[in-house]
């Protein structure tokens, strides 16, 4: 094995992580550190984050899993109780729903959606994406009036992902463990005329079966849609996958710039796009164009903001006792 796939093996290892965090961390310092578990979640939080910091150095660990962000929490708790300033970031997935226990503590901030994808897919940053990077030319289009259709083609797409999410649940609940990397939403749905509909070609469920190698058991297709019924009772984006959102929020921005592109046309004018989305850039660029969960503010203002400002004034009545001592010699 060469040294490079030596390097490659050991960057996600706990154990590199954490001792990336020894090396930097000082029990009454004022330096913030985060571990998330992977690189979207480096880009989500960051710029929350630094938001709290103010001033102070922020250190981030991409652990490369949720797993691996408990064991890196395991190893900082065990060595250091009491520490400050040190957070943990995972996502809910449907660990709630499949009841699946983890570590709980104070420090680590869990989702309150499947994942931090979810979070972008709102009418804010869709319209923040064309006020930002979609410039018109000899043209003009009122944005307000596409944000309904994205509230409403959303609602369709929840309801066109629903059997799936129903499927992986009941998979989960039997025991087996589907696994979604390979799952396209676009293998099974698709955007026409700017509106989501499934393709009549590809049946969902063989199709899942056939990418995740788990099939369903005799009688489970009843389980499947006792499960399409619990699940519509919930908030869609606390059980879809925060990938498959995501790929809603590409899918109708790309669909919206070709129809203003057509549109621009046939009135003489033109659109040009700043930026091209993809699956690996969008959160890096639409972040700050999000919402702030009151969850997460609320966590960070407590871990961060409020134990700044009780470390300073411990500190500053530190100074002043020994100044009281100094006059009474």
């Amino acid at each position: 094995m060469s040294f490079v796939d030596l390097l490659r093996q050991s960057r996600s290892r706990p154990v590199s992580v954490f001792h990336q965090f020894l090396v930097s961390y000082e029990p009454n310092g004022v330096r913030t550190h985060a571990f998330v578990e992977g690189a979207p979640d480096l880009a989500f939080y960051r710029s929350y984050v630094e938001r709290y910091v103010e001033g102070s150095e922020l250190r981030m660990y991409n652990c490369e899993g949720k797993a691996n962000v408990y064991q890196a929490y395991a190893k900082v708790v065990e060595r250091f109780p009491r520490c400050r300033r040190v957070v943990f970031f995972v996502d809910k997935d449907l660990d709630d729903i499949l009841g699946v226990p983890w570590p709980s503590d104070p420090r680590i901030y869990i989702t309150d959606f499947y994942a931090v994808e979810n979070y972008l897919v709102c009418k804010e940053v869709v319209r923040r994406f064309f006020l930002d990077f979609v410039k018109m030319k000899k043209v003009e289009f009122d944005l307000e009036l596409a944000l309904p259709e994205f509230e409403s083609q959303l609602n369709a797409f929840h309801r066109a992902i629903l059997p799936v999410m129903a499927w992986v649940v009941t998979m989960r609940r039997t025991g087996r463990h589907p696994i979604l990397n390979d799952v396209n939403p676009g293998e099974f749905l698709v955007f026409l005329n700017s509106r989501v509909t499934r393709r009549n070609s590809v049946r969902i469920i063989p199709y899942l079966e056939r990418v995740t190698k788990v099939e369903c058991r005799p009688g489970e297709w009843r389980q499947v849609r006792q499960t399409c019924r619990e699940l519509r009772r919930l908030e869609p984006k606390r059980y879809v996958r925060g990938k498959f959102d995501a790929w809603f929020l590409l899918g109708f921005i790309r669909k919206t710039e070709e129809s203003l592109s057509a549109m621009a046309r046939e009135s003489g004018g033109a659109i040009s796009v700043g930026v091209q989305l993809t699956d690996s850039n969008f959160i890096q660029l639409l972040v700050r164009a999000s919402p702030v969960s009151p969850a997460l503010s609320a966590f960070l203002e407590f871990h961060l903001r409020h134990e700044a400002a009780t470390q300073s004034s411990v500190g500053t009545r530190g100074i002043w006792g020994r100044v009281r001592s100094w006059f009474r010699r």
